[in-house]
């Protein structure tokens, strides 16, 4: 089956396919060999664009259809570039707080694996992880997942498009225990590009909310540095004790951001109900 776009099922599970190939052997080529933050950023920007944006755009060219059509390469407004960057900030403690419950009740049958953060030490490592961890995969990532997967399911309806485009872009991050989150994720993602109709929008939430993670990995390691050796013991993936009072303070923030991300939700629907 195929969608006005010209993408068809088979095609876009094939791509998908390739995708997750790549990043398993990624995956493996990365445990076996000792690949610092610089070689690793490299082999990730050529990764990412090789086998991600090139294969991408060369089933578009080869079923000849307008790349700029398919993929949303429309202008993006001012005003919903703020709006974007803004519902992706309050929904990061929402989805911090799916993500605290579901380590919460791995916990209860055994130890939640650490997530692979990167070393970044130095400003050039920032660079370099700004460059390969946020805006390499925020362009090609997006030009797949929103460009491919969600064009190719719109021919059964709009939501199953958010919705399995979502969940394969959840799968390809090979992660059983972030599989949630980041597939709420990508339900924003797939959302603020639909509604915008630029594939721009995806790419300025995905490269905000990749560089969020990036700049935080950066500064728990500069805190490590001020902290001496008592900070670097603290290495382990149990949740942290929280007191009723932090319980409290927390439940209030997320509480807080639901209530904003609801209002910059529907001024977002407001302001994009005729594209």
């Amino acid at each position: 089956m195929h969608n006005e776009e010209g993408i068809s099922i088979l095609g876009t599970n094939i791509i998908f396919l390739f995708g997750i190939i790549i990043l398993v052997s990624l995956d493996l080529a990365t445990s076996i060999l000792k690949i610092d933050m610089n070689m690793l950023g490299i082999s990730t920007i050529i990764i990412e664009f090789l086998f991600f944006l090139v294969p991408s755009c060369l089933y578009i060219i080869i079923k000849k259809k307008n790349l700029k059509k398919v993929f949303r390469i429309n202008k993006l407004s001012l005003g919903n570039s703020i709006l974007v960057v803004l519902m992706m900030q309050f929904s990061i403690p929402l989805i911090g707080c799916v993500n605290y419950i579901i380590q919460m009740l791995i916990n209860t049958i055994g130890r939640p694996l650490p997530n692979p953060i990167p070393e970044i030490n130095t400003p050039l490592q920032l660079l370099m992880g700004l460059i390969a961890i946020s805006l390499t995969p925020a362009i090609c990532e997006e030009i797949m997942a929103r460009g491919i997967f969600m064009r190719g399911y719109e021919q059964y309806g709009t939501k199953t498009a958010l919705i399995v485009s979502a969940a394969l872009f959840s799968i390809m991050h090979r992660n059983i225990q972030s599989f949630i989150p980041i597939f709420l994720m990508g339900l924003l993602l797939g959302y603020v590009v639909y509604r915008t109709n630029s594939i721009f929008a995806g790419i300025l939430v995905h490269f905000t909310n990749n560089s969020f993670s990036i700049f935080a990995a950066f500064l728990v390691k500069k805190l490590q540095k001020m902290m001496g050796p008592e900070m670097d013991r603290i290495e382990t993936v149990e949740l942290p004790q929280i007191n009723m009072i932090t319980s409290v303070f927390l439940i209030i923030i997320v509480i807080s951001s639901a209530i904003i991300f609801i209002g910059l939700l529907n001024l977002f629907r407001h302001n994009t109900k005729k594209q």
